[in-house]
């Protein structure tokens, strides 16, 4: 299941990074850190939560650019995200 968490987090990591170039903005770095839940016990354990955060250097970034380009990212863009909607935030 771990490998779900990191699909989501490469999907949509590539989906920043491709927004905020398109948009001639400058990203030093972006690290992404996701944290699923899971119920401890039944044999279908989907996620029923999960966090999903980016740690950003930029030299010309506005909070807002980021803000936007993860919110495309996870509504418009990452299929991975698509299919873990009810449980992605």
């Amino acid at each position: 299941m771990r490998s779900l968490l990191t699909s989501l987090g490469a999907c949509s990591g590539m989906d920043v990074v491709a927004l905020l170039s398109k948009r001639k903005r400058k990203l030093g770095s972006l690290r992404g850190l996701l944290k699923g839940e899971r119920p401890q016990s039944g044999y279908w354990r989907p996620y029923k939560a999960i966090e999903v955060k980016y740690i950003l250097s930029w030299e010309s970034l506005k909070r807002e650019d980021i803000d936007e380009a993860v919110e495309q990212s996870m509504v418009k863009f990452c299929s991975v995200a698509a299919t873990l909607r009810p449980a992605s935030r």
